[in-house]
């Protein structure tokens, strides 16, 4: 295994994605839609516009919590329990489905735009083998997904403290569970699952 082959096959990958625009700024765009533009304008709603359905609805939807989870939700306010509840449990799969997203797409498309630019038969006559070569196009693609991942965790967690924090008592996100999901459960999650569909895409 030689590491530096690895390092180049992901870095001209990563180059060739930063150069295309038509690509990344898409993926840029959905992230800010699911991690700034949907949280900011639903936990408004909730807290400061008052919508008396909304929060009733979301009182609803609490009861099938388990009850721990119920015990757990803090804000005096039925608009308080409801925009807490919304930005710690209805949300969270969002910080798994975005990231992955954009690394499936990253992934797909390092395969595919080798087809498409004829440059397969090149990389495979060169002195990388199919394990670096492979290796290097997962860290290409799992780049991106994990600086989503960061980046939109700190601009979600900057949001829920600025709009729900005032009604629960203060800044209180990321909670316990939060860390658990960005640091144990996505990384590996994302890893895994794109190690699967590199080699979907590269069967096809």
């Amino acid at each position: 295994m030689n590491w530096g082959r690895v390092r180049t096959v992901a870095r001209t990958d990563l180059r060739q994605l930063i150069q295309a625009r038509d690509f990344w700024m898409p993926m840029g765009i959905l992230g800010a839609i699911f991690f700034f533009v949907v949280p900011t304008i639903l936990l408004l709603a909730i807290t400061r516009v008052g919508d008396i359905n909304a929060v009733q609805q979301l009182s609803n939807a609490l009861e099938v919590l388990p009850a721990q989870a119920q015990a757990a939700i803090q804000g005096d306010s039925p608009a308080g329990r409801a925009s807490y509840a919304m930005a710690v449990y209805l949300f969270a799969p969002v910080a798994v489905v975005v990231p992955l997203t954009i690394s499936t797409a990253v992934g797909a498309a390092t395969i595919v735009g080798e087809r498409e630019r004829g440059t397969g038969e090149f990389l495979a006559h060169s002195p990388a083998n199919v394990k670096e070569i492979y290796l290097g196009k997962l860290i290409a693609s799992l780049i991106p997904g994990y600086l989503t991942t960061l980046v939109g965790f700190g601009v979600y967690s900057l949001v829920v403290n600025l709009i729900v924090g005032p009604e629960v008592g203060g800044w209180f996100f990321p909670t316990k569970q939060w860390w658990i999901l960005m640091l144990w459960v996505v990384p590996p999650f994302l890893a895994l699952t794109l190690s699967l569909v590199l080699r979907l895409s590269a069967r096809v």
